[in-house]
């Protein structure tokens, strides 16, 4: 399911394991994403920046997974797209991800990046 979405991405799936999808950055310096699960929710590494949990609180077993997919599908299709920007340290530190187009009250006193590699800068 996950090739035929993001046929694009060049990424490697192992559910064996616990980290069971990594995809490689567009823009090295990125650093690789990684999608683990964790006790029914799933915890992305967006690269050397951040990471997110997604997770569902619906009890229905098989809604709670078609809902975390559709939200990693929509997290994933964002940043693909350069509508997500990314600001942190890549040595450790804070970071984190806020779309682009939606304000934030968050300044950001390191650059930005977006997936393809193109700096935003600073916000603060």
């Amino acid at each position: 399911m996950l090739k035929a979405e993001f046929s694009t991405l060049d990424f490697t799936a192992n559910l064996d394991a616990d980290c069971f999808v990594t995809i490689q950055p567009a823009w090295s310096d990125f650093g690789q994403v990684e999608i683990l699960e964790d006790n029914g929710q799933l915890i992305v590494n967006w690269g050397r920046f951040t990471h997110s949990h997604i997770d569902s609180y619906d009890e229905d077993q098989e809604e709670h997974v078609n809902e975390i997919i559709d939200l990693l599908r929509h997290q994933i299709d964002n940043v693909i797209a350069d509508k997500v920007a990314f600001w942190g340290q890549s040595r450790g530190g804070p970071g984190g991800f806020y779309f682009l187009g939606r304000a934030s009250s968050l300044e950001q006193p390191l650059p930005a990046y977006l997936w393809s590699g193109k700096e935003l800068g600073a916000s603060g």
